[in-house]
């Protein structure tokens, strides 16, 4: 179920070849069709059929070339674990590849694109924070120089 509202919800990317999406498309149907096929052939996937040892041996050495970043988006699009080091990762994308299941699928949603960017916003929210923080201490240098003349008044007075 988190696959398919993924994959549902995606928007694809004409421009991007690295859209987790397409680079599945890629492997399983060795095509990138439009966007809206794309996404059919992807619901209606229910496994890799290899022929034989050596055609899985050549599938599997694919899915090892890609980097660890790929492989995370790819996981996530799949709601899969995401841990572990890039041979592990890899051994993972492929075995749910070959005979995709619920049990290997994680229990969360995967998160959307607009998580990660109201982080960034957050991140430099806190940091306009911090860039407040020095212009109160130049405000106090000032009271404290207000300060000052109050005290050379009190002096005048007495």
């Amino acid at each position: 179920p988190n696959v398919v509202k993924f994959v549902r919800d995606h928007t694809i990317s004409k421009s991007d070849p690295k859209d987790p999406l397409k680079i599945l498309s890629k492997w399983i149907f060795n095509r990138i069709p439009q966007p809206k096929e794309l996404k059919d052939n992807l619901l209606e996937f229910s496994g890799l059929a290899l022929e034989d040892q050596k055609a899985e041996d050549n599938f599997k050495s694919k899915v090892e070339k890609r980097q660890v970043k790929e492989l995370k988006e790819i996981m996530v699009c799949l709601a899969l674990e995401r841990h572990g080091t890039q041979k592990e990762l890899a051994g993972r994308l492929f075995e749910f590849l070959k005979e995709p299941s619920k049990s290997a699928c994680k229990g969360k949603a995967p998160p959307g694109k607009a998580k990660p960017a109201a982080k960034k916003r957050t991140s430099s929210g806190k940091s306009k924070g911090k860039a407040k923080t020095p212009a109160k201490k130049s405000g106090g240098k000032a009271k404290g120089k207000d300060d000052e003349e109050d005290e050379d008044e009190d002096d005048d007075d007495a």
